[in-house]
């Protein structure tokens, strides 16, 4: 019975360090960052369906001023270089025409970046 009772507790033990298998939340931004971080990337995601250039081009600035607000407030504009050729991949991939033998590509480094993004702040919601 002892037994049974130690390989519980061991189990459970392992299995909840398996599941903060995320970066700590300590080594993540501050969650306003991060909130930030999201919030523009949503911006930029949305403005796809926008059909007008000039609106879209004018949705992307607004998301980055937005986030460039918040990385300064908190001392992260390390982030913003990577965060602000989001844009420009999205503007790429919704100007390409379906035949563009490069829009795959265009797919893909959009894909990458938009996952490296929310990968910053991937701890808040791995270890809830």
């Amino acid at each position: 019975m002892l037994g049974v009772i130690c390989l519980g507790v061991f189990s459970l033990s392992s299995a909840q360090a398996q599941q903060s298998g995320g970066k700590p939340v300590s080594s993540a931004p501050p969650r306003e960052v991060c909130r930030a971080i999201e919030a523009y990337v949503a911006k930029v995601d949305s403005a796809k369906s926008i059909s007008d250039k000039t609106k879209r081009a004018e949705q992307y600035a607004e998301a980055k001023q937005d986030l460039e607000t918040v990385l300064k407030k908190h001392n992260q504009t390390a982030l913003l270089g990577k965060a602000l050729d989001y844009a420009p991949f999205t503007e790429q991939v919704v100007t390409a025409e379906a035949t563009n033998p490069k829009l795959n590509e265009y797919l893909e480094k959009r894909s990458k970046l938009r996952e490296a993004l929310l990968e910053i702040c991937s701890g808040y919601t791995t270890t809830r």
